[in-house]
């Protein structure tokens, strides 16, 4: 497994949701992507007069879904190729049968892992 950086639209969909963690890599608004070695910064703010978009690696949105809003999903390998299965835990502490679903037949863990990103994040109200 590989941690990959997340893609445009799921860094999009983060800071939609409050994903505001320090990265030392971010999208400027037309999609293009910096990595900033060695310096880590908080982007998503406007610079420049150009709105900036963190590019947090997978393994880094997932532990925040996890631990900031209680979303979770699986990834496993079966015949078809990776799915993914995803499951909100509301501010109740229970799990909610309506926000839970899966997709399958992806060729690499890290595009399964993607989808259950974006899946996930669609789950927060914001």
């Amino acid at each position: 497994m590989e941690d990959r950086k997340v893609s445009f639209e799921t860094a999009k969909l983060a800071k939609e949701k409050g994903f505001n963690e320090t990265c030392n890599s971010h999208f400027e608004e037309n999609g293009s992507s910096y990595d900033s070695y060695g310096e880590e910064f908080k982007p998503n703010n406007i610079q420049d007069h150009e709105i900036l978009y963190a590019r947090p690696t997978q393994s880094l949105l997932q532990k925040w879904l996890r631990e900031v809003h209680k979303v979770d999903f699986t990834l496993y390998l079966d015949d078809d190729g990776y799915t993914v299965e995803w499951s909100f835990l509301g501010k109740t502490g229970k799990w909610d049968p309506k926000k839970q679903g899966g997709k399958e037949g992806f060729k690499t863990y890290e595009e399964a892992l993607e989808v259950g990103l974006q899946e996930a994040l669609k789950l927060i109200k914001v």
